[in-house]
């Protein structure tokens, strides 16, 4: 019975530090869209959580590595997505566009926009290397899927590989004009993205 009390408060533990940090991320994505990453201090995002920097520092040993983790949320989301995808019998434009609409959507509304690209050259070398490895993976998953659309005479013509960069920058330029108070919602704005972008692989 103790034994069991100590599993549970230990899973209550973690679950509230899992918590914490998930808010700090959100919070900390949203300073570094707006003031950037070097112009943003510990201090600032501590005083939006209303916590001390002290307490910030009990979940993220510096900045650095709230950013990595800024990174490697948003590549969370994005494999998560392709993962649920990976094992449907869907089309390639299928594919596609629940990709770009879940994993747009999701990050918008977790995040409140990205910093995947905005802010990567501000890591040190050796994160770098794991969210460029990373990322590799997801643009490999896109790639293949347009070349398969491209052989099946679902998409027209064109460079897989730049049309890859073409979707994905676009999903990840969001963070410059994102505005969460906004007149649509984070599902709204992924869907228009997902119709429009899917929309211009597709013959006509």
């Amino acid at each position: 019975m103790i034994m069991d009390d100590l599993e549970s408060h230990a899973d209550f533990k973690e679950q509230n530090r899992d918590r914490w940090k998930s808010q700090i991320i959100r919070v900390a994505a949203l300073a570094f869209r707006k003031k950037g990453y070097h112009g943003t201090t510990m201090d600032d995002i501590a005083k939006k959580l209303k916590i001390t920097k002290g307490s910030l520092y009990y979940y993220f040993k510096n900045k650095e590595a709230i950013l990595f983790d800024c990174h490697t949320a948003s590549l969370d989301i994005v494999e998560q997505v392709i993962e649920e995808v990976r094992g449907t019998d869907f089309s390639p434009s299928e594919k596609i566009h629940s990709v770009v609409y879940h994993y747009l959507g999701r990050m918008l509304d977790r995040l409140l926009g990205s910093v995947l690209l905005l802010e990567e050259e501000s890591l040190s070398p050796n994160l770098l290397k794991q969210i460029i490895k990373r990322r590799d993976e997801v643009e490999r998953f896109m790639r293949v899927t347009i070349e398969d659309g491209i052989r099946k005479g679902e998409f027209q013509e064109g460079d897989p590989k730049l049309l890859t960069f073409a979707i994905l920058g676009a999903i990840n330029w969001s963070p410059k004009w994102y505005n969460p108070s906004g007149d649509k919602t984070a599902s709204e704005i992924a869907r228009e993205f997902a119709d429009y972008l899917v929309g211009g692989l597709k013959k006509k």
